[in-house]
Parts: structure tokens; sequence; C-alpha cells
């Protein structure tokens, strides 16, 4: 039996029309023990979700996120075929303690909503702005280790090397005074730079420890 309903879209009332079918026309349910297809629902807050993650805002922040994270494998590797291999050669340095260990991407606030969007914009605001200056200190110290490995046709220290690196402090906001003209001075904002990365490097780790990660895990990964 089938009931087919017939009419036109208007205001009077669909009459109902019961017609009878003979045979293999007749219309059969599902065998008992037959699989019965699956249907999918999608909450209206699932609708919510997939529509926020289409806007273009989160979009560029999703974007962004992945760049800082491509950013900072690539440092990671530069430090490993860098530093790894020259770590015995800085004994010249006052703070002689490379960063040989590898940055780790920083944990993200999830999901991103249209509700949280600027508090996410925030962090990763400042997330970029500590890379940023993780990598201009761990480029100074490669400077200095060239510096350090470098000599002159005399045998001595090429002195322009040290004045090189100063150079590249003072113009990255490392440093805040006048180029070096001497040794001496040389070394002094060398030293000035070291103490200030190495107390950053300490408030790093002891932020760390405090939230819980452990001196292991820092021995091979640490949030900037």
């Amino acid at each position: 039996m089938v009931i087919e309903l017939h009419g036109k879209r208007s205001k009077e009332p669909v009459v109902p029309c019961v017609t009878m079918l003979k045979g293999s026309q007749r219309h059969q349910g599902p065998r008992i023990g037959s699989e019965i297809p699956k249907v999918s629902i999608t909450t209206s807050e699932e609708q919510q979700h997939g529509h926020q993650l289409s806007d273009p805002r989160i979009q560029r922040l999703q974007s962004s996120r992945s760049m800082l994270s491509i950013r900072i494998n690539l440092l990671n590797q530069q430090l490993k075929q860098n530093f790894a291999n020259r770590v015995d050669n800085t004994a010249i340095l006052t703070k002689e303690r490379m960063y040989i260990t590898k940055l780790q991407v920083p944990p993200y606030t999830e999901p991103v909503t249209l509700e949280n969007i600027e508090q996410c914009e925030q962090e990763l605001f400042e997330y970029e702005s500590k890379f940023e200056n993780w990598r201009k200190r761990l480029t100074f110290k490669e400077l200095c280790m060239e510096a350090a490995a470098s000599v002159s046709e005399e045998g001595a220290f090429a002195l322009h090397r040290w004045f090189e690196a100063c150079a590249f402090a003072i113009r990255e906001g490392l440093f805040e005074g006048q180029s070096p003209i001497s040794e001496e001075e040389t070394l002094c904002l060398i030293n000035s730079v070291e103490d200030d990365t190495e107390r950053l490097r300490k408030a790093v780790i002891d932020q760390s420890l405090i939230q819980g990660v452990t001196e292991a895990t820092l021995n091979t990964a640490w949030y900037f």
C-alpha cells in the first residue's frame, strides 16, 4: 500500500489517495538484520563553528600561526647546522653557553572563535615579538662565534668581525649606546648583550618549570 498525496499548492485541504499495488510492486521495508543506512546529524553548534572557521579574520590568524611555526622550524635547523659543531670554539665569550636546544612552538588558544579572536590575535602578536627577539639574539651569538673563529693574517683575532657583531646588536636594538672603537669597548658590549640574554633565558626556564615543564624536556626543547 502506497499513500500518495495529490493536490495543488493552495489553501485547499490535500486529499490523500490510496493506491493498491500487487505482487512485486508492493513496497517492502528493510529485512530484519539488514544494515540500516546511517544518518549524519549536524547540530546547530557544529554548523555555527564550521561557519566561523570560514571567516576571513580567523583564516588570516590560522595562516599567520602556520607561518610562525615555519619560521621557528627554519631557525631550529639553522641552530643545529651552525651552532652544534662550534660550541667548543667559543671560550672567548664570557657567556659561552650556546642555545643548541631547539625552540618549541608555543601552545595556542583553541578553538578560535569570533568571540575570542581578538585574544588569539594578541596572543600571536606576543609570540611573534618574543620569537623575533630570540632570533636576533641567536643571530648575534652566531656572529660572535664566527668572530671568535676568525683570525687575521698575523694570527690575531680579527677585530673587524667583532665590530660587525656589535653593529648588528646596536642596529637590532639589543644594545643602546655608541659603536665600540676599541677591543675593550667591544668586549663590554658583548658582555652586556650576553648577560641580558642569559637573564631572559633563565626567566623563560623558570616560568616553564612553574608551568610544569620538566628539566628533561628543557634539555631538548623550550618555549621562548
